[in-house]
């Protein structure tokens, strides 16, 4: 006879899921206090439901493994996602169609899944717009996102809260060819810091926003051909009060350790070639 198998369904009605084993699995509700909720162990992204077809997974403390992405198209994928700091949500980027990446919210263990990313845009040449990387704020309350809704690869900065609404653009007016590259939040999660430049040339300066509003300001020298602040070359304080970078000033050089208020003011020498190993005394 062939084997029973195990499936599980929202206590309300819903979705039935197969789980991976074809017993029932262990619910363990915390001890004595009852509840009917399990703990989210892990997501993960998989191709379980279709051979080449990543989705996005929760996993209960139980074992219990559920889909939490939505239907996606011929060729649709997840990409990439990045917990809460809270652990009750999920941001994540996927091509949903149309070969665009998009970003949406979803709770860790399943639900109402929402946009949170502009519409994106199909352009005159038949190419579209999409989102190429994103961070989640500390207080959880925000996403930051660069994507290139206005003209094709031309990356600029967004920021929208995690809940959805209208996106904000939050870099400054970008100059032709330039682009917002790595980016990072403010442990308060009132500023945003970002490095914006030119490939072609190799320039890259970094500049300091708010959070959900445009207003951004430069906070590293200005820059010639050549000179940069390099990927992944900056910090900021524990406080949020000051930002640490690294930057070579003549073009080809070992970069200079500098620090600056991170709302912007006078830039200081620290001297030494490596960002600070404890920036939060």
């Amino acid at each position: 006879p062939e084997l029973q198998k195990a499936y599980s369904v929202p206590i309300t009605g819903g979705t039935i899921t197969q789980l991976p084993s074809y017993e029932l699995p262990v619910i363990d509700c915390g001890g004595g206090g009852g509840g009917d909720e399990e703990e989210v162990a892990r997501i993960f992204i998989d191709d379980r439901g279709t051979p080449n077809k990543n989705e996005l997974y929760s996993e209960s403390t139980s074992g219990i493994v559920t889909k939490i992405s939505q239907a996606l198209g011929p060729d649709g994928d997840v990409f990439t996602f990045e917990r809460t700091p809270d652990g009750e949500h999920v941001v994540y980027s996927a091509d949903v169609q149309n070969d665009r990446a998009e970003l949406f919210v979803v709770p860790s263990a399943g639900g109402t899944i929402t946009k949170i990313s502009t519409a994106p845009t199909v352009f005159d040449d038949g190419t579209s717009s999409d989102v190429i990387r994103f961070v989640i704020s500390p207080n959880g309350q925000r996403v930051a996102y660069a994507a290139d809704p206005n003209e094709w690869t031309k990356y600029e900065l967004y920021s929208v809260a995690l809940t959805g609404g209208t996106a904000a653009r939050i870099s400054h007016q970008l100059p032709f060819d330039y682009d917002v590259d790595d980016f990072k939040f403010s442990p308060s999660s009132q500023r945003v810091i970002y490095r914006a430049g030119r490939t072609s040339i190799g320039l890259w300066e970094l500049y300091s926003t708010p959070s959900t509003s445009a207003g951004a300001v430069r906070i590293s020298q200005e820059m010639e051909t050549g000179q940069n602040v390099p990927q992944n070359g900056f910090e900021i304080s524990c406080n949020s009060a000051t930002t640490y970078f690294l930057a070579d000033l003549v073009g080809g050089a070992a970069p200079i350790l500098y620090s600056v208020p991170t709302t912007g003011g006078t830039i200081t020498e620290v001297g030494g070639g490596q960002l600070p190993g404890n920036i939060c005394s």
